[in-house]
């Protein structure tokens, strides 16, 4: 799957968010803080009051008794009030409420006891001792009527900041509440769009059949999805990278949008693989024209600065005609797409229940692989190479087979194609090279067989690994077999894969001859013949078979043989042609200068304990020659 580009939205959004949510904080603590201070200033001017109060109590009492002193036999009222004064002056808890402390307490101790003495005993108290007095708790008075307004005044200034706060906590909880539901919904899109291409992604397909669901129960048409597979496409992210890769693929998602119809939906499910989901969908016909429709519109050529071929598509099909239908509509384009690609790609295949038989059937192989016990159910048979003339053995190609115990004999092209797909391919691959070592090994004392060479097949899924590296430095060092003797096959798809070049010369470097199987069935080319470090070239039989088709253009066909025949003359490369089954196509090979040939005509896969009967086989053709 192809690397998706980073969100930048989303950070963006939630780096939003997260400022949105700093600030409500620093907001909320702005606010809790002034109403903290708003309710300590109105204490403190609360507190100020109660001085003020206390204070100014008693400075009206003082005033009061040397006010009443000054007259002559006071009527029974006025000595009430003086009475009254004078309890209140010597009232000390009253004095604890003013503010007066240190020297000035006790001085207007002082001076309150005196003025309430003589009030008591009927003498004057001087005038300056009670304008003294009167003096200090005036001052003490009016200090604390001034700090009462200072603190008010603190106290509604907290009040306003808290106002304030608060109305910016309430504006930025609206803000942030809908930054976060804008956030969700963004958040939703995107865990339902592709990053890379921008299309709807696998999430979005069950809400699409749900949509065609409701509308089915309403009667409308059938429901389509059309599962598309871009082939080979794992050759063009390892031949040109992923950058070329991810371009090809936004490619594909522009051209799906640019043929999509207003009851069309077109999404990536993810890696190389597309759908399109059609509503309401008259007929089987009108599904199949929309398949070759998109795939007309896919496989046009690519105008790309790495890349300049036509992509080649598989289509599957899979058809809904009632709402029951739609449960499984994925899973049967999905293994009509895979049905698709078993038929050489390019294809377009509607499902049949049948497939799915099939598909269950590769589950069961599948299962079958991976629970195998090698040594007891795969053993190898040998098929000889030999020159176009029939005079020479080239070498034996081993050949893979399956008895399993209960399934029986089960075809190469059944287990192998799946081995790759599922990476069994790996261990299994390693196993049959040991197998071709151990081989070889016993026929040394063969006199027929001591000196014959055995191609052995690897997986482009092996090319690269390193323990397949080590199975070849194992058995040189280890079990002493003579590289030279064992060919190693690469299959020409994997010439498309990164260091190429760099894992054949190590190869060759050990002392393993290579071989380059299948050439002519892939994206390979003329050019890689001059680049590519290998020793042996086997050209595809399917390349092979249209010669007899040839027709008219046989000459051509031969030519084109010719031209490969040549370029690996000049560089001393036998060229190999699998496949040959009728003396027709071994009299064209002959015509192109091919020099060995493999196929039936020969001879078949032999068991190793008949292989020898091969041998002299070849000579007596020759002799017969």
């Amino acid at each position: 799957m192809n690397r998706e580009p980073d969100n930048g939205i989303t950070r963006y959004n939630m780096g939003q968010l997260r400022k949105a949510w700093a600030a409500t904080a620093i907001f909320v603590v702005i606010f809790l803080l002034a109403v903290a201070s708003a309710i300590s200033q109105s204490q403190q001017a609360l507190s100020h009051r109660e001085v003020n109060a206390a204070a100014t109590s008693l400075e009206l009492s003082a005033h009061t008794l040397a006010t009443i002193e000054l007259i002559e036999s006071p009527p029974r009222n006025i000595q009430r009030e003086r009475n009254a004064a004078i309890a209140m002056l010597d009232d000390d808890a009253v004095f604890d409420r003013t503010s007066l402390d240190g020297q000035e307490r006790v001085r207007a101790y002082e001076l309150t006891d005196e003025l309430t003495a003589n009030a008591a005993s009927g003498r004057v108290t001087p005038r300056p001792l009670v304008d003294e007095l009167l003096d200090i708790l005036h001052t003490d008075g009016a200090t604390a009527d001034n700090h009462s307004e200072q603190a008010a005044s603190a106290a509604f200034r907290s009040l306003l900041v808290a106002g304030v706060a608060g109305l910016a906590i309430v504006a930025l909880a609206g803000a942030s509440y809908r930054r976060e539901r804008q956030l969700s919904r963004s958040m939703r899109d995107q865990a339902h769009t592709d990053f890379l291409t921008g299309l709807p992604n696998r999430r979005e397909i069950p809400s699409s059949l749900g949509q065609a669901r409701s509308a089915m129960h309403g009667k409308a048409g059938s429901t389509a999805l059309l599962y598309l597979d871009l082939d080979a496409f794992k050759d063009i992210n390892d031949s040109l990278g992923h950058t070329t890769g991810d371009q090809v693929l936004c490619l594909t998602a522009e051209r799906l949008l640019n043929g999509q119809r207003q009851n069309e939906t077109a999404m990536r499910l993810g890696g190389d693989e597309f759908a399109v989901v059609i509503h309401n969908v008259g007929s089987i016909e009108e599904a199949m024209d929309a398949a070759h429709r998109y795939q007309r519109q896919l496989e046009r050529p690519v105008d790309l600065p790495d890349f300049g071929e036509s992509l080649r598509v598989s289509v599957g099909i899979a058809i809904a005609d009632s709402a029951d239908d739609l449960d499984d509509l994925y899973a049967r384009a999905d293994i009509a797409m895979y049905e698709a690609k078993e038929r050489r790609g390019s294809r377009i295949v509607l499902f049949e229940e049948s497939m799915r038989e099939a598909s269950t059937t590769q589950s069961q192989l599948m299962r079958a692989l991976r629970a195998s016990d090698y040594d007891a159910e795969f053993r190898l048979e040998f098929q000889p190479i030999v020159s176009t003339d029939q005079t020479e053995l080239f070498f034996l190609e081993a050949l893979l087979r399956w008895d399993h115990p209960t399934l029986g004999a089960v075809s190469p092209g059944d287990f192998i194609p799946l081995a790759e797909r599922t990476g069994e391919i790996k261990p299994l691959g390693n196993w049959v090279f040991r197998q071709v070592c151990t081989q070889l090994l016993a026929w040394e004392d063969d006199h027929a067989l001591a000196d014959v060479s055995i191609s052995c097949n690897v997986s482009a899924h092996q090319f690269d690994d390193e323990e397949f590296l080590t199975e070849l430095r194992t058995a040189i060092d280890h079990r002493g077999v003579d590289p030279s003797r064992i060919i190693i096959e690469v299959t020409e798809s994997a010439l498309s894969g990164p260091h190429v070049a760099d894992i054949l010369d190590e190869i060759r470097r050990l002392g393993y001859p290579v071989a380059v199987d299948d050439f002519g069935a892939g994206y390979a080319n003329l050019a890689q013949l001059v680049s590519m470090p290998f020793d042996i070239l086997k050209v595809d039989s399917g390349l092979v078979r249209n010669l007899e088709n040839a027709g008219p253009r046989e000459t051509n066909a031969v030519d084109i043989l010719m031209a490969i025949g040549a370029i690996a003359m000049s560089r001393g490369t036998p060229v190999i042609c699998e496949g040959i089954e009728t003396e027709e196509q071994r009299q064209l090979l002959v015509k192109a200068n091919i020099s060995h040939l493999q196929g039936w005509i020969f001879a078949r896969p032999a068991r190793p304990e008949n292989v020898a009967d091969l041998v002299p086989g070849v000579v007596e053709l020759d002799v017969a020659a």
